[in-house]
């Protein structure tokens, strides 16, 4: 069949009606296996709301909180190689998946990623087309997803005791990443030049070559970065959560700076979710009855039969003498 433009105007069943026309198929039909929703029912589905600036913190206090095989969905190439070095430096185990790799290193990376249970992968919409990777635990949808559902998603629990100590990791490893991409880009703006001149067998002139001051600046930055990194490296061996920690239970008299991570039981993040919702039900029924508790006054304080004779006396009309003259 050619392209038609104007096949984007008919409806799901004269599209099914074209394909079956097209395929000489008689009188088919249509299973609808998606039930209208388009999800299977035991995916758990939740958000988290934070601003552009903050989703490096959620997404890194997830990983941290909640390991397993981890898909992040980003929107563009250029969004997937920043995560990745970020979280290469906050010493995540990060593969990428986007359309600049070649094919070997896209089936390089699918294979460490399947081969390891704690491993992230960080990918554009390409990883959705066609691959099956099996025992995923959590897909992260690192920007909205245009298409959003028509009711609201029930919010993450986020534990914001411990967010302290995630961003100041956070931060310092975006910093070394803006260094050590000053350095790079001085570096390959005249190493391009000079590695020309030479296999030419020429000498620059001296206003072609690097200044002495940018030369200064550039190792500025390259101690700059090597101070971060051992910083950052310090931080990273005080874990952030304590040793059996529980999202129901959160120790924030203690300082999640000096606690110890031997040992920890990790928490799964389908059942903290579910368990939230649960939670939030049972709240829901109790302020429910509560709004509803009947104001009869308890059996201990009055006596019911005085209380019921009392209240009868009062609601009936006191006629005297005959007269029909209500007191």
């Amino acid at each position: 069949m050619k392209f038609n433009s104007r096949i984007t105007n008919l409806t799901a069943s004269q599209k099914l009606q074209k394909i079956a026309e097209a395929l000489n198929i008689k009188n088919p039909k249509v299973v609808d296996l998606s039930q209208g929703k388009g999800m299977p029912t035991t995916l758990t589905e939740c958000k988290i709301t934070c601003t552009a600036q903050e989703k490096d913190y959620y997404t890194y206090y997830f990983i941290v909180k909640h390991p397993g095989r981890t898909l992040i969905f980003c929107n563009s190439i250029g969004c997937v190689r920043r995560l990745v070095t970020i979280l290469s430096l906050l010493n995540c185990n990060v593969v990428a998946l986007h359309s600049s790799l070649h094919q070997r290193q896209r089936l390089k990376n699918l294979d460490k990623f399947k081969g390891n249970d704690n491993c992230i992968l960080i990918a554009t919409d390409v990883a959705a087309r066609g691959l099956d990777i099996s025992n995923i635990q959590h897909v992260i949808h690192y920007q909205t997803p245009r298409t959003r559902k028509t009711e609201d998603l029930p919010l993450f629990p986020i534990q914001e005791n411990y967010l302290d100590a995630v961003k100041k990791r956070v931060n310092l490893a975006r910093e070394i990443d803006k260094l050590e991409f000053k350095v790079k880009k001085s570096n390959s703006s005249t190493g391009w030049l000079q590695k020309a001149a030479e296999e030419m067998d020429i000498i620059l002139d001296d206003d072609l070559q690097k200044d002495p001051d940018e030369y200064d600046d550039s190792n500025n930055q390259k101690k700059a970065a090597t101070v971060k990194r051992k910083l950052l490296n310090a931080l990273l061996e005080k874990p952030i959560f304590p040793r059996s920690f529980s999202g129901k239970y959160p120790l924030s008299f203690e300082d999640p700076e000096v606690l110890l991570n031997q040992g920890a039981r990790e928490e799964n993040a389908v059942e903290v979710m579910r368990n939230a919702i649960e939670n939030n039900a049972v709240k829901h029924t109790i302020k429910t009855k509560r709004l509803f508790k009947s104001k009869i006054p308890k059996s201990d304080d009055i006596n019911l039969n005085s209380f019921l004779k009392q209240k009868n006396s009062k609601s009936k009309p006191n006629f005297k003498n005959g007269n029909n003259r209500k007191r």
